[in-house]
């Protein structure tokens, strides 16, 4: 299948770090990042840590947009292309619009206190990497907007959906079997 560069593009990742690991056993699928890929290949994503990157610096952490590739040496990825391309720019745009917010913190102190239950993931004021994802694609009706509010939105949660919305496989590393994989999310 040819990869369109006008269509939203997403890529879940696995990779070895402990808060990745962490990241994968809690949300019980396998995947510990999501990220939004854009028509130039440059990736909007949200990270509670601050990257290298040759040639570019340090980028922050939070909602930033980072340079293609920058996530292709992780263990496990899987890009996937979804929507339609009059969907591309309502898409872009929101994520865009959030570009500076911070990752969410407090979000990790609720889940870790147990305080979920008074949480607004689309508070649009701080970042978990899916949240910002599926609330991009909810701003381009890609996804149905979702219940309000949702407690355990995660990397394999937002796989599972974006493949019930039609998502696409376009590339991937090291998946011996995506249905596998995904069957674990």
């Amino acid at each position: 299948m040819a990869l369109s560069k006008r269509r939203p593009r997403v890529m879940l990742i696995a990779d070895t770090a402990w808060s990745s690991r962490c990241i994968e056993w809690w949300g019980g699928g396998g995947w510990s990042h999501f990220a939004n890929v854009l028509s130039d290949s440059s990736i909007i994503d949200a990270r509670s840590d601050a990257i290298k990157v040759r040639g570019e610096g340090r980028i922050p952490p939070g909602v930033q947009r980072r340079p293609a590739g920058y996530l292709d040496d992780c263990k496990r990825w899987v890009l996937l292309e979804l929507g339609t391309e009059a969907q591309y720019g309502h898409w872009q745009a929101a994520l865009i619009g959030q570009l500076g917010k911070p990752y969410d913190f407090i979000g990790i102190r609720d889940f870790l206190t147990g305080s979920v239950r008074d949480r607004n993931w689309r508070s649009e004021s701080a970042w978990f990497c899916d949240e910002l994802g599926i609330w991009a694609q909810e701003q381009a009706r890609i996804c149905p907007r979702l219940p309000d509010p949702i407690y355990r939105l995660t990397p394999g949660a937002a796989l599972l959906l974006d493949i019930g919305l039609g998502a696409q496989v376009v590339a991937s590393r090291g998946i011996q079997d995506l249905k596998r994989v995904a069957a674990k999310a």
